[in-house]
């Protein structure tokens, strides 16, 4: 691979086998918005002002996209396009006739229901017929799962998660 970058909060495992680094905001320095369940969308904003100077991989892949420029400590470009979005994306249908208001209370609430139409299915026009099986050469196999509490391992350094059991 000739370009490998790790967005980490940490120089973990994982960043020391990349080329680059580019650190990322914690949770609670960021902007963020999340599909919890189903209709229901969520969106984390930050409680706390970033304590370096860092920025989260969203402004990061939009710099680099060219769609955006630096913001320094006090960026607001990730703000301002996630308010974006939401206005295009969900305030339709939501009862809201005002952008400032139905934003506002978004932020307000951290959460609102949309109604957005279901994923189309693509189909499926190749051949799984040279696909084979794989074959077992000895009397072990090995069988990996992901652990529920830690799910892939961003909370991985957390020693309360380490004691829980699966």
């Amino acid at each position: 691979i000739k370009t490998s970058v790790s967005m980490s909060l940490y120089a973990d495992e994982t960043a020391s086998r990349c080329k680059y680094v580019a650190s990322d905001l914690h949770a609670l320095e960021a902007w963020n918005d999340h599909n919890v369940m189903g209709d229901h969308y969520a969106i984390a904003q930050p409680t706390i002002r970033p304590l370096h100077s860092t920025a989260s991989a969203i402004e990061s892949f939009m710099v680099w996209a060219d769609v955006a420029k630096r913001g320094g400590k006090d960026s607001k470009v990730v703000h301002d396009k996630m308010r974006e979005l939401w206005i295009q994306w969900g305030m339709p249908g939501s009862g809201y006739t005002d952008e400032h208001t139905y934003w506002n209370m978004m932020v307000h609430n951290s959460c609102g229901e949309t109604q957005v139409s279901d994923p189309t299915e693509p189909a499926f026009t190749g051949s799984l017929s040279s696909v084979k099986a794989p074959t077992i050469s000895g009397k072990w196999e090995v069988v990996m799962y992901q652990k529920s509490a830690m799910g892939i391992g961003q909370q991985a350094n957390n020693p309360w998660l380490q004691e829980m059991a699966d």
